[in-house]
């Protein structure tokens, strides 16, 4: 973009529009933000767009997935192995060339990277399930790109995956004792009969928990809180193989 004015006005008018719910979009609104986002590169788009005779979009349509190179904001978004049983869920994920999410949830997306910029200065994410599932043979939010499954971020803070530093941590009680637990492995149940659960990592009387229990915690503090009363749409928690 050459005209500096023509760049102000479209950012007075991306703002405003950012500063609304996403769920409040309807798919043309959504549509619109997101190729203004791509006009101002903020995010880029992995094919090239075509426009009719009359500079009408054709190659791109509102309400339906679009391929997104993985990178909001300058955010990096690697995608995490399935086949990574490991203690972090995280590592080894790779860049993939595109993902898949409709016009809403790439914004929101959008807002999920510059939240985690502004507040943790995040430098990568690591997500599973936009704009594919877990199984070819069934259709679901993911692989209608509504959806995403969230592994970790690596932050100006510290890493933080959610396998290591949520899933696989012990609960404890209010007087510091573990709680009992049964089963092992990936079936294992750190709960076991409890009725009455709670954030887990709010009772840790451990300093390395600290930080991870700021960053996962379901206070106003957490990023993805904070978020949450804007979406139309899923993130979820990923801590087991897909």
């Amino acid at each position: 973009m050459g005209n500096p004015l023509r760049v102000m006005a479209l950012w007075a008018e991306t703002r405003l529009a950012l500063s609304v719910p996403v769920r409040t979009l309807s798919d043309d609104d959504a549509f619109e933000l997101m190729m203004d986002l791509a006009e101002l590169g903020e995010i880029t788009l992995f094919d090239k767009v075509v426009t009719d005779n009359f500079g009408k979009i054709t190659s791109h349509r509102a309400g339906q997935q679009t391929k997104i190179v993985p990178m909001m904001a300058g955010l990096p978004f690697l995608k995490a192995r399935g086949d990574n049983h490991g203690p972090n869920g995280s590592v080894s994920a790779v860049q993939q060339t595109f993902f898949a999410p409709t016009p809403s949830f790439a914004i929101v997306l959008y807002k999920l990277a510059k939240m985690l910029i502004d507040d943790w200065g995040a430098k990568q994410v690591v997500y599973g399930g936009i704009g594919v599932g877990g199984n070819a043979a069934v259709t679901d939010c993911h692989s209608t790109g509504h959806c995403v499954d969230f592994y970790g971020a690596d932050t100006k803070r510290g890493s933080f995956d959610v396998r290591q530093d949520w899933w696989s941590r012990p609960v404890y009680d209010s007087a510091g004792n573990i709680h009992p637990s049964e089963g092992k492995g990936w079936a294992l149940d750190k709960w076991k009969n409890e009725t009455n659960t709670y954030y887990r990592l709010a009772m840790s009387p451990e300093p390395q928990d600290a930080a991870a229990a700021e960053f996962f915690s379901p206070s106003t503090s957490s990023p993805t809180t904070r978020l949450a009363p804007k979406l139309s749409t899923s993130i979820r928690w990923s801590s087991v193989p897909e």
